[in-house]
This record gives C-alpha cells, sequence and structure tokens, in this order.
C-alpha cells in the first residue's frame, strides 16, 4: 500500500510545501484535542506522556523507511472541560518538534490537571472550533486526534433535552472538510461505548463529501484507544459506605473528620463521580445512620455528633446491611471505617469475612486516626483491605482526598492508551499520507 501510495505522488500533493524548493522535505501539523475533565484523571498522565513521543515517532518511523524524506512536525494541544467550567479551553499553539518545542510542550503538559467536567457530556464542540479557527495552520497537511472518555453536548449524546452546544456541531465538523482547509479528522473514544453517538455524528458529517484528492470522500478514521476486554464499558460507579467514629474521644476532631469528609465529596464532584452512591453511618455505643443510596452531588455534608462509647459491632452490621441492599448491583462497594478508639465488643472479623465472601469486589480501607489500632489491622486482613494511619487532621484530609482519587481509575487502560499512541496512531499517520 505504502508503495502505490508513493507511486501516485500522493505525498508531494500533500506534504511538501509551496516556496521551499525541495521536494524532500515534508511538513505536518498535527493537534490533539484532549479531554482535561475529570473522568480523565486514569488517563490523563499516560496521555500526557505519549503525546509528545507520537510527532517523534512519526518521523522516525518515515525517516527508517524513506532517508531522503525529511520530515518536520509541528505539534499543537487544545484541552477543553465544560460549558460550566470557568476555564473552558487551554490550547498551546503549534512549536516545531524539536528539543526546545518539546520542552515548551511538557511544559504546558505538566501544568494541566484532570478537573471539572459536572455533567458527563462535555464541550467537545467548543474545543474542536477553537482548534479549527485559533490555531496557526499552516501545512498542507494537518491532522486533528481528539481523545475523550465522554461525548459532547447535544446531537453528540443521547439525552434529548440537552441542547446546551456552544457551538453547531454540524458546522464545526463540516469546517475540517472545507476545501481551504482538508483537515484528517482522527477520533480516539477511551469508552467506546459512551461515545459511539458522538462518533456516529462525526461518520455522517465528516463522510459525506466527495474529496478528489482522495480519490473518494474524506473518512474519518476511529481508533480505539482500548483493548478488546475494556470495549462496551461505561465509566465505573460506587457505593462508597462511610463508618465514621463519633465516640467521646472524637469530640475535639469533628470539624476536622468532617473536613475530610466534606473534601472527599468535593473530589469526587470535580472527577464527575457525581452519579457514585453514598451512605453514611457513624457510631459511639450504637450504630446512628445519617443517610443511604444518596448521590455523591446530594449527599448531605453536615453530619450531627453525639458522643458515647466505642463499639464497632453495630455499626458494621449497618454499613453490611446497606451494602446487601444497594439498589445499583454494579456500583463497586468502597467501605470506609475510621475509628481513634479501641472496640469495645470483641472481635469484628466474622463480620467481615461474611461480607467479602459474598461482595468479592469489595474495596474496604480501615483508618487509624492518632495512636496504632489492631483491631482495625485485623478487620482490614479479615477482607482483603487496606489498613492505614493519619497522626494528625491534615494526613486524615489526604488520607480521604487519596481515597477519592484512586477510585477513578480503570484498571488496563492506561497501558492501552501508551500503546495505543505512540504506536498506532503514528503508524496510521505514515501509511495514509506517505
Amino acid at each position: 500500500n505504502l508503495h502505490k501510495m508513493l507511486a501516485k505522488g500522493r505525498e508531494q500533493e500533500l506534504l511538501v510545501q509551496p516556496g521551499d524548493g525541495s521536494a524532500n522535505d515534508y511538513t505536518v501539523d498535527l493537534v490533539f484535542v484532549l479531554d482535561l475533565t475529570g473522568s480523565m484523571a486514569p488517563f490523563l498522565n499516560v496521555a500526557k506522556s505519549q503525546i509528545i513521543s507520537v510527532a517523534r515517532k512519526m518521523a522516525e518511523e518515515i525517516n527508517k523507511n524513506y532517508s531522503r524524506v525529511s520530515v518536520k512536525i509541528r505539534v499543537a494541544i487544545v484541552g477543553y472541560r465544560d460549558i460550566c467550567d470557568e476555564k473552558k479551553i487551554s490550547a498551546q499553539n503549534f512549536v516545531a518538534d524539536s528539543e526546545e518545542g518539546r520542552a515548551q510542550l511538557e511544559r504546558w503538559l505538566n501544568a494541566q490537571v484532570a478537573k471539572g467536567g459536572g455533567d458527563i457530556p462535555e464541550d467537545v464542540t467548543g474545543a474542536l472550533d477553537y482548534a479549527i479557527e485559533k490555531l496557526d495552520w499552516k501545512s498542507r497537511a494537518k491532522f486533528l486526534v481528539l481523545i475523550t472518555d465522554a461525548p459532547g453536548h447535544g446531537p453528540l449524546n443521547d439525552d434529548p433535552v440537552d441542547i446546551s452546544c456552544s457551538q453547531n456541531p454540524e458546522i464545526v465538523v463540516k469546517k475540517m472538510i472545507e476545501e481551504k482547509r482538508k483537515i484528517d479528522f482522527i477520533f480516539c473514544p477511551l469508552i467506546p461505548s459512551a461515545t459511539k453517538t458522538m462518533e456516529k455524528f462525526f461518520e455522517r458529517v465528516y463522510n459525506e463529501k466527495e474529496d478528489s484528492e482522495n480519490g473518494g470522500v474524506r473518512k474519518l478514521i476511529v481508533e480505539n484507544m482500548v483493548s478488546n476486554e475494556y470495549k462496551g464499558r461505561s465509566v465505573a460507579r460506587y457505593h462508597f459506605i462511610f463508618v465514621l467514629d463519633e465516640s467521646g474521644s472524637m469530640s475535639g476532631e469533628w470539624s476536622n473528620l468532617l473536613k475530610a469528609y466534606n473534601n472527599f465529596i468535593s473530589v469526587r464532584k470535580d472527577d464527575q463521580g457525581i452519579e457514585d452512591y453514598m451512605s453514611v453511618v457513624t457510631f459511639e455505643s450504637v450504630a446512628n445512620e445519617h443517610f443511604r443510596y444518596k448521590k455523591i452531588k446530594d449527599a448531605q455534608r453536615s453530619l450531627r455528633y453525639r458522643s458515647g462509647g466505642t463499639c464497632f459491632r453495630p455499626a458494621l452490621n449497618k454499613a453490611i446491611e446497606i451494602l446487601n441492599g444497594c439498589p445499583e448491583r454494579n456500583f463497586r462497594p468502597v467501605l470506609i471505617f475510621m475509628s481513634d478508639g479501641e472496640n469495645g465488643d470483641g472481635d469484628v472479623s466474622d463480620i467481615l469475612r461474611s461480607a467479602y465472601k459474598k461482595h468479592p469486589n469489595l474495596i474496604a480501607e480501615f483508618i487509624a486516626f492518632g495512636a496504632a489500632n489492631p483491631y482495625l489491622q485485623t478487620m482490614a486482613s479479615a477482607c482483603g483491605g487496606r489498613y492505614s494511619r493519619c497522626l494528625d487532621p491534615h494526613q486524615l484530609v489526604n488520607k480521604f482526598t487519596t481515597i477519592a482519587s484512586q477510585t477513578r481509575e480503570m484498571p488496563g487502560l492506561t497501558n492501552a492508551i501508551a500503546q495505543k499512541i505512540s504506536d498506532a496512531a503514528a503508524t496510521k499517520f505514515m501509511i495514509d499520507h506517505l
């Protein structure tokens, strides 16, 4: 296929810059449009580290096979969030694929974090329009790579009442196939089942126009960024069950505990975990249920403090009752048990062993606040959980934040991104245009 394309001289028609006088100097404009919302946290660091290597690998692969070809690649990145976010678009305009250019891209990428987004759909249309209209495109070979795990607003998702597009999606997509632009569009979904409607929309609009240079219709390229075992999966959802000590010894620390608890809620909301469930039980000598099965976005922020003794068994029994009764069977349960004291009603490992047997996907965190707590260590061992110790309020806030962040990840996807971006994408570019 490569020899056929070269025989047609297609690479010169697309890539040679007018006026540089050399048929062996090729330039390519490569733009990444990257979702920066909270749900991208599991993928973002790997995606950031691989983006720079794509251009380098493109040049290396071409030069390896065609030693007389000098490839010059310019790279730009547009990061986006949602309409509701304060900073909707962040962008790095084109830089050369040189040591200085790569350093500039790295600085920009390292400053980006996954946060915000609110609801599931994002401002994909606004990001595409910004990339098309605002960046300094120059080459005749133009590529735009969209990397996301979520659909855009309006006709890009399945919600019939969502009409909050910042731009008209059809008009924006058609800009890429205008005669003056001719941008090759590569769509890289991270969770294909979540973006299938958007993919079909892109295909319908982008593929409709005849392209004489390409011998037919200019085609959208779809490169799934996940292995086959993850295709069809939706975003992971969780049911967080808090079991928090409100005994007398916590009287001076209750406000600090609430700070950690509220920070947890904020992190989950920022990471698009607003549809996750929460249930909260506090305990002294008896268990006190505050609420069960509330979505994170509706979770109660204030928890009444009562004081009393320290008995684990009633609280655990209540937590397991809540766990067993969860109406969403596909939500993964996460038990977060925190205490600063010794248990007054003996070994409770039997409750946890039974729960773990029934719910083998249970994630269990046991947090000792202050002194080491052998009771919690034993409990963690009984159900494959994790024991940790927080010496002060600052560590407690950090621990709750870590738990909120770690449950964002869908295992196995990050390696798939690294593999696909550096290998499949670069190879696709080379095959299609050289």
